[in-house]
C-alpha cells in the first residue's frame, strides 16, 4: 500500500463519499490512489471551483467535511480564494496538495524555486487555515492526518491543509510513529464557569428582549433548539445573512436582518431593546453599521462566541461575554430563563405588539421608491419586486444557494421570505464574485435534490467553466441569473461617490458580457428569457420533472438604486456625516422615526440631517 493509498482509505473510513478535485502531475499518486478507492470523484475545471464546491458539500452533508484534491504549484494556489473563505465562514474542510519530490522540496531556501512548479504553498496558506502541514516521511501520514482532522473539527472549525511531495505520495506505507495529539478541550460552556445567577438582574429586569443568531447558530446544529427556545420565552429576533435559514421569515417573532443593507424593522428592534443576546455572530462593521458603541446603545449585551478572540475584540458597552458553543449558550439560556424570565414572559405583550407593527410597516417599502421605476419603458422587473416575489415558486425546494455578494444578492437576503424547512447557503465574509455555481454542484453532488442558485450575470462569468461540470453531471440545479448588465453594486458607488465616472462596470465604461443564451447553448443547457415573475413560475413550472440544469435569465433594471441602507449625508456644512443604524436612507419623516424610536433617544445628527 502506498502513502497516497492510506490516505483515501483514512477518509473512506471517515465517511467521505465524494472528492472534488482537478488532477495533476505533482498529484499523480493521489490521484491514482483517489480512482482506487471507488470513492465517487467529482472533476471540476478550476481548482477555485474545486475547493468551492467541496466546501459546500460538506455544509450539507452532516457531520462530514468537503476534501478537494488538487496538484502543486499553480493547482495549489489556485484554491487560496476559496479556503479563505472557508476559514472566515468557519467551515471544515480538507484540502490536498501535491508537491514536488521532498529532495527537490527549497532545497536551497535562497532560491525561489528548485523543483518543476513549486511554489511555498504552506506558508501562504497558513493565515487562512487552522493547520498545515508537509508530508516529509511516510511514517508521519497518519497521525499527520489525525492531527489535521482534529484541528478543524475542534473549537472553531476550519479548513486544514495537508501537501504531499511525489516522492512521498508513491512510498510505501509504513508502520507510523505516533505523534501526541492534543488533549480535547473542556465543552466551551464550561470554560468561562458560567455563574447564572449573575444574570438574575440582567433578565428579570428587562421588557424588550431581542435575540441575534449568526451562522454559529446553524454551524453548530442549535436551530431547532434556538427556535424552542425563542417560543418558549416569547423572545424577539434577528438574524444574520449567513444566518438566514435559522428562523421561518413568518414566524411573528421574527422581524429581519440588521445591519448597513437590512430591514428597517430589523435595525429599530435592535435599537429599542433593552437587552439584547447574540448567538454565534462576529457582529462586525456590517452588521453594527460600523459603530458598535451606538449599536443597541442603550441596551444591555450578553454575547455568546466559540472564538475567544472574537470576544476579546472591542465589542458595545455594557456587554456580558462568554465563550461558548451555540447549542450550550442556548442550554445555558433555557436554564436563565426558567428560573428569571418570568416578568418578562408578563410583560413582553407591548413589545411583541411594536415588533409586529414594524414588521408590517417596513416589509416592503413602496412608497420609499426602492428604484428607478420611471424606466417604465425598459423591458424588466424591478429587483426589489423580484426578490420579495420568489419566496412562493421557491417555497418547495429545500436548498437555495446564492452568489457571495452583489445587489441583487443583497436584496434577496432582505426580501425574500424562506421557510424554516429551507437551507439557504452563502459565503459572505469574502464576499467573492463566482463562488455561486461551484456552490450550487457542491450541493446538488451532496443532495441528489433540485436546487436553486440565485447569481448575477457578473459573477457568474467568474467561473463560467464550471457551466461544463454542472452539464457533465447532470445536476438537476435552475440558476436563477440576474442580468442588470454588469456590475450594478460598483455603478451605484462610482454614480453616488465619484459623479457618475464608471470604469468597468457596464458596456460603456469597457465590461464586456457575453450572450448567456449561446453559452448555454454551446453547453447544451436549457435557457429562458424571464421579464417578469410569471415567466419565472412558468418556466419553473413546465420544467417540473426536467431531471438536469436549467437557465432562467432574468432582466432587471440596470440603474436601480441600493435602498433602504445606512448612508453618510451632507450636514449644513458640507460635512459628510454617518447616520446611525436606525435612521436608513432614504430618510423617513422626523415624526415617523419618532414613533418608531419611542423606546429610545433620537440623535443629534438625525434631527439635524432633517433641517
Amino acid at each position: 500500500m502506498r502513502v497516497a493509498d492510506f490516505i483515501f482509505d483514512y477518509l473512506k473510513n471517515l465517511g467521505i463519499s465524494n472528492v472534488f478535485c482537478l488532477p495533476g502531475g505533482g498529484a499523480m499518486h493521489l490521484n491514482d490512489a483517489l480512482y482506487k478507492s471507488g470513492i465517487e470523484t467529482t472533476i471540476c475545471l478550476h481548482e477555485q471551483a474545486v475547493a468551492i464546491s467541496a466546501e459546500y458539500w460538506g455544509r450539507v452533508e452532516n457531520n462530514k467535511f468537503g476534501v478537494a484534491l488538487v496538484t502543486n504549484g499553480p493547482g495549489a494556489t489556485n484554491t487560496l480564494t476559496s479556503v479563505a473563505g472557508a476559514y472566515i465562514e468557519s467551515i471544515p474542510m480538507l484540502i490536498l496538495s501535491g508537491q514536488v519530490k521532498s529532495t527537490d522540496y527549497q532545497a536551497q531556501k535562497s532560491l525561489r524555486q528548485t523543483g518543476v512548479q513549486e511554489v511555498a504553498t504552506l506558508s501562504m496558506a497558513e493565515p487562512i487555515t487552522k493547520y498545515q502541514a508537509v508530508i516529509t516521511a511516510s511514517n508521519q501520514i497518519k497521525s499527520t492526518l489525525d492531527r489535521a482532522i482534529f484541528e478543524m473539527l475542534e473549537g472553531r472549525k476550519g479548513p486544514v491543509w495537508i501537501e504531499v511531495p511525489l516522492d512521498i505520495q508513491g512510498s510505501k506505507y509504513s508502520e507510523l510513529e505516533q505523534i501526541q495529539i492534543p488533549k480535547k478541550n473542556k465543552k466551551y460552556s464550561e470554560i468561562e464557569n458560567i455563574n447564572l445567577e449573575e444574570w438574575a438582574p440582567i433578565i428579570s429586569s428587562k421588557r424588550r428582549i431581542v435575540l441575534l443568531a449568526g451562522q454559529g447558530v446553524r454551524l453548530d446544529n442549535a436551530v431547532k433548539e434556538l427556535n424552542n427556545f425563542i417560543e418558549e420565552n416569547k423572545i424577539i429576533s434577528v438574524s444574520t445573512f449567513p444566518g438566514k435559514d435559522c428562523f421561518e421569515y413568518e414566524n411573528p417573532l421574527f422581524v429581519g436582518h440588521p445591519g448597513t443593507v437590512a430591514k428597517r424593522s430589523a435595525n429599530l428592534a435592535i435599537q429599542n431593546c433593552d437587552l439584547l443576546i447574540s448567538i454565534g455572530c462576529s457582529l462586525n462593521n456590517i452588521i453594527t453599521a460600523y459603530n458598535q458603541a451606538e449599536f443597541a446603545r442603550n441596551a444591555d449585551k450578553i454575547i455568546f462566541d466559540i472564538d475567544k478572540n472574537e470576544l476579546n475584540k472591542v465589542l458595545p458597552p455594557n456587554s456580558y461575554k462568554i465563550q461558548s458553543t451555540a447549542i450550550n449558550a442556548i442550554k445555558d439560556l433555557k436554564i436563565a430563563f426558567k428560573k428569571y424570565g418570568d416578568t418578562y414572559r408578563k410583560n413582553c405583550s407591548e413589545w411583541i405588539s411594536f415588533c409586529k407593527d414594524l414588521k408590517e410597516r417596513f416589509s416592503f417599502e413602496k412608497d420609499n421608491a426602492f428604484s428607478l421605476n420611471e424606466a417604465a419603458n425598459q423591458k424588466g422587473i424591478n429587483i426589489y419586486e423580484l426578490m420579495d416575489g420568489l419566496s412562493n415558486p421557491l417555497k418547495d425546494f429545500k436548498y437555495i444557494v446564492t452568489g457571495s455578494s452583489g445587489f441583487c444578492i443583497e436584496a434577496f437576503y432582505v426580501l425574500f421570505k424562506n421557510s424554516l424547512e429551507q437551507r439557504i447557503l452563502i459565503d459572505s465574509g469574502l464576499g467573492s464574485m463566482g463562488f455561486g455555481l461551484p456552490a450550487a454542484i457542491g450541493v446538488c453532488k451532496a443532495t441528489k435534490e433540485k436546487v436553486i442558485l440565485i447569481e448575477g450575470d457578473g459573477s457568474l462569468q467568474m467561473n463560467i467553466q464550471e457551466l461544463a461540470t454542472l452539464k457533465g453531471n447532470n445536476l438537476k440545479l435552475i440558476i436563477i441569473v440576474i442580468n442588470n448588465k454588469g456590475y450594478c453594486s460598483i455603478r451605484n458607488t462610482q454614480d453616488g461617490y465619484f459623479k457618475g465616472r464608471r470604469l468597468g462596470s457596464d458596456k460603456k465604461s469597457g465590461l464586456h458580457l457575453p450572450d448567456l443564451s449561446k453559452i448555454s447553448s454551446a453547453y447544451k443547457i436549457k435557457h429562458y428569457f424571464c421579464y417578469d415573475l410569471e415567466s419565472i413560475k412558468t418556466n419553473i413550472k413546465i420544467n417540473e420533472k426536467f431531471d438536469g440544469p436549467l437557465i432562467l435569465e432574468v432582466f432587471t433594471y440596470p440603474d436601480e438604486k441600493l435602498q433602504p441602507k445606512v448612508s453618510s449625508i451632507p450636514n449644513e456644512r458640507g460635512e459628510m456625516v454617518t447616520m446611525p443604524i436606525e435612521d436608513m436612507s432614504p430618510l423617513l419623516d422626523l415624526s415617523e422615526l419618532k414613533r418608531w424610536m419611542r423606546y429610545s433617544n433620537l440623535l443629534d445628527r438625525s434631527i439635524d440631517a432633517r433641517k
